[in-house]
């Protein structure tokens, strides 16, 4: 039987018909909102609400650019499905990297850590295959030149560890370590670290050029030190520690003489290694040596104890 009456207006495909009263009022598939059941209303309703949900499902900084409003004419999708579809325009900004200013000096000092860390040669930096890596990673980043880490951002790592140094280090008891050596050009060198029972932290080093290490220069060295890690850390030298030279030996007994509340001992490990060496008979130290050196000066049989599991080239 054919139908009779006016056709229903496509636009109640958003919305549920209620009897108020004797009265026909629409009910909002979307926001629920309860409205007069006159046609025209209901669109302007539908206009209103579907711009008000795409307002809260999306910031306003991210509004789309072209809306497609859903076809009211297409009666295979459900009325819960009934929302309009959006397209964004995409933007250039999707396709490329950009490095602000505020990211490169981050970067920057990343870097420069890194070269000064690892004690990496600055002509690095000027490399065809560094330079193409840091592309790779961060397309259209220039990292810094071995001018720069050689300049300015040497200067500026150099006070930030030293105020992360003198954070970890302000109103603690330390413990003052020095030892003397010398470099590869034959130089003489002594060297701080102090001690916070949590890490080791570097203090100095002093190139003593054409002064002798005696007991009184070596004494001077350990007090400069002291009052060093005081003034550039906030920390208190309570213990000094050194290895076990006639001339360290004298030069704690100075300093115990100029503060008898100060802990002077021997380094530990330079104790063992001089106690090894005095329970150990010559003899069977000559026999290691000349069977290490053995290994180490004959190719084949060097060749043939590394290809054994578990052995040892000396």
């Amino acid at each position: 039987m054919a139908q009779r009456g006016r056709p229903i207006d496509s636009v109640w495909k958003f919305f549920i018909k209620v009897e108020d009263g004797g009265k026909i009022r629409a009910k909002c598939i979307k926001c629920s909102a309860m409205i007069s059941g006159k046609a025209g209303r209901l669109r302007t309703h539908l206009e209103k609400c579907s711009q008000r949900q795409l307002q809260n499902n999306f910031p306003k900084d991210n509004l789309p650019e072209i809306l497609v409003p859903f076809n009211s004419s297409d009666t295979t999708i459900p009325p819960e499905k009934r929302v309009c579809h959006m397209i964004i325009q995409p933007k250039l900004n999707d396709f490329a990297i950009k490095t602000n200013s505020h990211q490169k000096e981050i970067l920057d000092n990343r870097i420069a850590r890194l070269f000064y860390a690892c004690n990496l040669q600055f002509n690095l930096a000027e490399n065809d295959v560094f330079k193409k890596t840091i592309s790779m990673l961060r397309p259209g980043y220039t990292p810094p030149t071995r001018k720069s880490l050689a300049g300015g951002l040497l200067g500026k790592t150099f006070t930030e560890v030293t105020t992360i140094t003198a954070s970890a280090l302000e109103g603690k008891d330390v413990t003052l370590v020095q030892d003397g050596w010398s470099d590869i050009h034959n130089s003489p060198v002594i060297a701080h670290c102090v001690h916070s029972r949590e890490r080791f932290y570097f203090l100095n080093s002093v190139d003593t050029g054409s002064y002798k290490k005696t007991a009184t220069y070596c004494t001077s060295l350990a007090i400069e030190a002291s009052k060093e890690a005081t003034d550039k850390f906030g920390c208190k030298v309570v213990a000094v520690v050194a290895d076990n030279e006639q001339k360290t030996q004298s030069m704690r007994s100075k300093l115990k003489l100029l503060d008898n509340s100060l802990s002077v001992y021997d380094c530990a490990s330079y104790l063992l290694n001089l106690l090894g060496k005095n329970i150990t008979p010559s003899q069977i130290i000559s026999h290691i040596i000349e069977i290490n050196k053995y290994f180490r000066n004959h190719h084949n049989p060097g060749a043939l104890l590394s290809a054994q599991k578990r052995s040892l080239k000396p």
